[in-house]
C-alpha cells in the first residue's frame, strides 16, 4: 500500500496536482512509519520533497531532504534507493537554479549500466539530460536523449520516450525543427496529461511553447494549459 501512494504521487506530480501528490506521499510515509522501514522512508520523503519545491515551498523540501540524510546515515539503505534520493536532490537542486549544487550531484550518479532496473536507468538519464540542459551542454543532453528515447522505445516505454522527446525539442538544430518535435511530443503526452515534463524544463521550454501557439496562429488548449502551468510556483 505504501509504494501504490508513491506510485500515485509521482503520477499526481506529472499532472501538476500538487496538493493532491504531496497528500499520497505523505500517507504513503505515515502508513510505513509503524514498520519502519528506512527504504520506503527515504523513497518517500524524497518524491514530498521534490512536490513541495514544486509547490514553492523550498523549506519543506529541504526539511524533508534533511531527513533522508538521517535515514541514509543511520541505516543499510540499498543501491538503488540512494539512487532515487540522488537523483531527486539533482532535480531539486536544478530547479532552484542552483547549478553549483546540480553539477556536484550528477558528479555523484553511478554509471546508468549500473543501476539495478531500467526505470532506474531511465530516471537516471532523464535526470542527467536535465542537469547537462541546465549546464549549457546541448550536444551532451542532445546525445542522451536520443540513447533515453531510443532505449524507452525499445522496451515500449511510450510514455518515458514522450517525454524523453519533449526535451529534445530544447536541442534542435534551429527553431522549425524544435517546433515540429515539440508537435509530435505534445500529441504524445497531452493524451496522458503529462504536465510536470514540461514545466521542469523551464524558460526554454515556456518560449518554445508560446512560440508554438504563435505559429500556430489559433489557441491550443492544450498549449494554453501548459503554459498556465508555468505561472504557478
Amino acid at each position: 500500500v505504501t509504494l501504490a501512494h508513491y506510485d500515485l504521487a509521482r503520477l499526481l506530480y506529472e499532472w501538476n496536482t500538487l496538493d493532491d501528490a504531496a497528500e499520497h506521499a505523505q500517507k504513503g510515509i505515515a502508513l510505513n512509519l509503524p514498520r519502519g522501514s528506512p527504504e520506503f522512508q527515504v523513497g518517500g520523503y524524497g518524491i514530498l520533497a521534490l512536490i513541495q519545491q514544486a509547490q514553492g515551498n523550498a523549506p519543506a523540501a529541504q526539511q524533508a531532504l534533511d531527513k533522508t540524510t538521517l535515514l541514509l546515515g543511520e541505516a543499510d539503505i540499498s543501491p538503488p534507493t540512494r539512487l532515487y534520493n540522488l537523483v531527486m536532490r539533482l532535480l531539486i537542486a536544478l530547479a532552484q537554479r542552483d547549478l553549483a549544487a546540480a553539477s556536484r550531484l550528477a558528479a555523484q550518479a553511478p554509471p546508468p549500466q549500473e543501476a539495478r532496473s531500467f526505470p532506474d536507468v531511465l530516471l537516471l538519464l532523464m535526470a542527467q539530460a536535465r542537469w547537462l540542459l541546465a549546464a549549457g551542454d546541448r550536444s551532451g543532453a542532445a546525445q542522451l536523449l536520443a540513447q533515453t528515447r531510443g532505449m524507452a522505445l525499445s522496451r515500449g516505454w511510450v510514455a518515458a520516450a514522450a517525454q524523453a522527446r519533449a526535451l529534445q525539442a530544447l536541442v534542435a538544430q534551429d527553431q522549425a525543427e524544435a517546433l515540429a518535435i515539440l508537435a509530435e511530443a505534445l500529441a504524445q503526452t497531452e493524451p496522458l496529461g503529462y504536465t510536470r515534463t514540461y514545466v521542469d524544463a523551464g524558460e526554454a521550454m515556456r518560449l518554445l511553447l508560446a512560440a508554438y501557439r504563435s505559429q500556430a496562429g489559433e489557441s491550443s488548449a492544450a498549449v494554453d494549459r501548459l503554459l498556465g502551468a508555468f505561472a504557478l510556483p
